[in-house]
């Protein structure tokens, strides 16, 4: 993994409508690490820093434990699809199995407590009946768990384009299989969504998530200098001037 190549970077995408004002698309690099052993996310974590977004899948509980308690990570990925023969209609199918441990309430409160997201992924529900079953068991215990799911991200995880579904789709979806609200469900794709990137901005930004260094001054335009300067030689003319009645002399810059 040290000598993977950087991530490739896209520049800005706007839509052809939009004249390339506002409606811009950043594209955002991202890298799943799968863990077995510690010494696998001691090895790639600094390695993977070159990546907008982090995210580990933990194979073990003790995994889970030990991504928790490092920094550098966004996402907790608890989707473990694998990759089985097709037969001759495509090259592979994907299976999702079980949660190899059980996600605690001490897990979530960590996660919580340092801003990481645990993913769910709605494309298991939507492939196949043996994917289904493992998907809705894991949603089920990580929803209960988390409260609701308020630090849980979910994403589609497609392996193929007829497993894509729209914004309204998702939200029926986890509404008919996970029991969840269309307001709950709308904000594991929206709000905690948002939580994740600007948690990866702030990891990548900032030391220790706490200092960061920016400019906060705006800067002025040509009229605001020009105008700032003559104000600065009104105030100089004015002090070198004597005034025997002891007025007070202001420049006429205040507008």
């Amino acid at each position: 993994f040290e000598t993977a190549p950087r991530p490739t970077r896209s520049s800005s995408l706007s839509h052809g409508h939009s004249g390339g004002g506002r409606n811009r698309v950043h594209v955002l690099s991202r890298v799943t690490l799968e863990v077995h052993e510690a010494s696998q996310l001691t090895a790639w974590l600094p390695a993977a820093q070159k990546f907008d977004l982090i995210a580990v899948r933990p194979g073990s509980e003790k995994m889970l434990q030990l991504a928790l308690a490092s920094d550098g990570i966004d996402i907790i990925a608890l989707d473990h699809a694998t990759a089985v023969d097709g037969g001759s209609n495509s090259k592979h199918q994907y299976m999702t199995k079980s949660l190899p441990f059980r996600l605690r309430r001490q897990h979530v409160h960590v996660a919580r407590e340092k801003g990481v997201c645990f993913e769910l992924r709605y494309g298991a529900l939507v492939r196949n009946s043996s994917s289904r079953r493992a998907a809705l068991s894991a949603a089920s215990d990580v929803l209960r768990v988390s409260g609701g799911g308020r630090n849980v991200l979910l994403s589609s995880g497609a392996k193929h384009a007829m497993e894509f579904r729209g914004v309204y789709d998702v939200e029926n979806l986890m509404a008919a299989f996970c029991s969840i609200s269309r307001n709950d469900s709308r904000a594991l794709f929206s709000q905690n969504a948002g939580g994740v990137l600007q948690h990866a901005y702030i990891r990548g930004s900032t030391f220790k998530g706490a200092v960061i260094f920016e400019n906060l001054v705006p800067k002025l335009s040509a009229d605001d200098q020009d105008l700032a300067e003559s104000s600065e030689d009104d105030a100089d003319d004015g002090h070198g001037s004597d005034h025997d009645d002891g007025d007070v002399v202001m420049s006429d810059s205040s507008r």
